[in-house]
């Protein structure tokens, strides 16, 4: 019988969480490595005939289950639309679509012993290519040149996508009102996280800001722009001025002339430096 992609599925989402639920906190070779070890221990997703498939997903899948670990302490916490949970099963459908499929077109291929004689066990008789199948017949996976970094590259389109939205969903004023009554409360010597919401103009101080997490989730999507660094006040108004002093690391240069005035506004003035363990 051949597998279809609602078995398939069960077995990849049960094999990942698997890894999930051994992995937290593990650094992304362990995580690899277990998801690795998962897969080729189920039979159904490391048979000789869908191995290829398999492996291909391997890399990414591991990258964003390492992500989907680490982006938050517990799976409770984690939002609804987050979008790295949205990414990684997209990711887990597509691979047992495509496994599915493979399976379909190697059963395609096979013709029964009584017809044709004697054959060897149907595992070894798969074709490592699998016929042309008629337009009529679901397609198996694409293997042509480019079709692996197309692939990857409307994932990350995805993700970008989902990422634009996150960040379009949230409160901006109430986040801008959250970092004035956080930056009134700082101490001299105090030290708070920052993000720079480069393509908004907003900067979210702090992860108690209701905004932080939803952020620092997506940070790592390419081309979003969003940049985290450290806020730390280092003195006193100076003399007949409201205005306090603060140094902003890790933020990049280009920052600078954009993230001044953010602070200005809370009447703090910031300089910017590279990271140091000195400072702080």
């Amino acid at each position: 019988m051949v597998p279809d992609t609602g078995i398939v599925h069960e077995h990849v989402l049960r094999t990942v969480n698997t890894v999930v639920e051994r992995c937290w906190g593990a650094d992304r070779e362990t995580v690899a490595q277990a998801l690795s070890e998962a897969l080729a221990a189920d039979e159904l997703l490391s048979a000789p005939s869908v191995a290829h498939v398999t492996e291909a997903y391997l890399p990414d899948t591991a990258e964003l289950v390492f992500r989907y670990l680490s982006t938050y302490d517990a799976a409770y916490d984690r939002p609804a639309d987050d979008p790295v949970t949205i990414w990684l099963y997209e990711t887990l459908g597509a691979l047992a679509n495509d496994l599915a499929a493979t399976y379909a077109a190697a059963w395609s291929a096979y013709e029964s012993p009584s017809l044709n004689g004697p054959a060897h066990d149907l595992p070894e008789i798969f074709p490592e290519e699998p016929r042309t199948p008629n337009k009529a017949e679901r397609l198996g996976p694409d293997r042509q040149p480019g079709s692996a970094a197309r692939r990857k590259a409307e994932r990350a389109e995805r993700a970008l996508q989902a990422a634009r939205e996150t960040i379009a969903a949230l409160d901006w004023p109430r986040i801008d009102e959250e970092n004035d009554q956080l930056l009134k409360s700082l101490k001299v010597g105090d030290r708070r996280m920052v993000l720079w919401v480069k393509t908004r103009g907003i900067i979210v101080v702090g992860k108690n800001n209701s905004a932080f997490r939803a952020i620092d989730g997506i940070r790592d999507v390419r081309g979003i722009d969003i940049f985290a660094g450290s806020l730390q006040l280092i003195g006193k108004p100076k003399l007949l001025s409201t205005r306090r002093q603060a140094v902003l690391t890790d933020i990049p240069p280009e920052g600078e002339e954009a993230i001044g005035p953010l602070f200005a506004a809370h009447r703090i003035d910031v300089s910017f430096t590279a990271a140091s363990r000195w400072v702080g």
